[in-house]
């Protein structure tokens, strides 16, 4: 997996995975923090900052897309009951 953060992109091999804008600023701050957990509210307040309120279903729904996006890759992209989301190697 390839993330290019100047044009938002990431490529697992040669095709280009189409993402959100919230489901790529959730891979880059799970893959840049790798092996930390994230609460739900850590997540919002780095994500969604000052916004309106963001339920944890928000979170559940992008991370469920991003999921279906990674193919191979989303089996690194862990929730643990509790404590929160990753992404672990």
């Amino acid at each position: 997996m390839r993330i290019n953060i100047d044009d938002m992109t990431v490529y697992i091999g040669d095709k280009l995975i189409d993402l959100t804008n919230n489901e790529f600023y959730l891979l880059t701050l799970f893959v840049n923090n790798r092996n930390r957990l994230f609460s739900h509210n850590e997540i919002i307040d780095t994500i969604w900052p000052g916004e309106m309120p963001v339920s944890r279903r928000t979170i559940d729904i992008n991370i469920a897309r991003l999921r279906k996006k990674l193919g191979s890759y989303a089996e690194q992209l862990v929730d643990r009951p509790g404590f929160g989301y990753g992404y672990v190697e």
